[in-house]
């Protein structure tokens, strides 16, 4: 009986931290689009060539384009910190590749998130006034 009372607290405790890592990443499920960064002035960017992130609701991972290119990959969410997994992309030559280059050094830097009026900020992990701004896509599937 004592066994059997143990294996329920082990399960309902492996239960409520599953739970508790879903609710802490659900307010991030869905589609982002890239707003602008605190550093660089990015310029104009083409409407199909907008940067996304799209996190689905399960798995922990991640896809998007960071510009004409697509990416996809892991991340993982503790508190206020975030990090990308491995990411893997497409390397097409594009005609402007500024803001992929940008992001492509920026996103393996990321270590903290917040989660601000429909706005996903990304900070630097050693540095949090470098950071980036995705806004959520509230027109049309999110997923």
């Amino acid at each position: 009986m004592k066994k059997v009372l143990g294996c329920l607290l082990i399960l309902c405790g492996t239960i409520h931290i599953s739970f508790a890592q879903k609710s802490m990443t659900a307010g991030i499920w869905g589609k982002w689009l890239f707003l602008s960064a605190s550093e660089n002035e990015l310029g104009k960017i083409a409407d199909n060539q907008l940067p996304d992130l799209i996190f689905p609701d399960s798995a922990f991972t991640v896809s998007g384009s960071i510009g004409c290119n697509k990416m996809n990959g892991s991340y993982e969410i503790e508190g206020e910190q975030f990090i990308f997994g491995p990411m893997v992309s497409t390397y097409k030559a594009c005609p402007d590749m500024s803001i992929e280059n940008f992001l492509n050094r920026f996103l393996p830097r990321v270590g903290y998130y917040r989660i601000e009026n429909d706005r996903l900020y990304l900070y630097d992990k050693d540095d949090r006034t470098r950071y980036i701004i995705y806004r959520r896509n509230t027109a049309g599937h999110t997923t």
